[in-house]
C-alpha cells in the first residue's frame, strides 16, 4: 500500500504545481499554457487511477478476511 500513498501524493503535487502555475498565468496575463494544462490533466487520470486501484485493493483485501 506505500506505492499507492507514494502514487497520491504524487499526484496532488503535480495538480498543485502545475495547476498553481496554470491558474497564476491566467490571472496575469489571460492566456492558457497548454504544457500546464496537460500537466494538471495528467495529476488528475493518476489521482483517479490510483484512488480506484487504492479502493479495488481494500475491497479484495476485505473477501479474504
Amino acid at each position: 500500500m506505500k506505492i499507492n500513498a507514494y502514487l497520491i501524493r504524487l499526484s496532488f503535487s503535480i495538480m498543485l504545481i502545475f495547476g498553481g502555475a496554470l491558474a497564476i498565468f491566467y490571472i496575469k496575463t489571460g492566456d492558457i499554457l497548454v504544457y500546464n494544462l496537460i500537466a494538471t490533466c495528467v495529476g488528475m487520470v493518476l489521482l483517479l487511477a490510483s484512488w480506484m486501484w487504492r479502493t479495488k485493493k481494500k475491497l479484495k483485501e476485505g473477501e479474504m478476511i
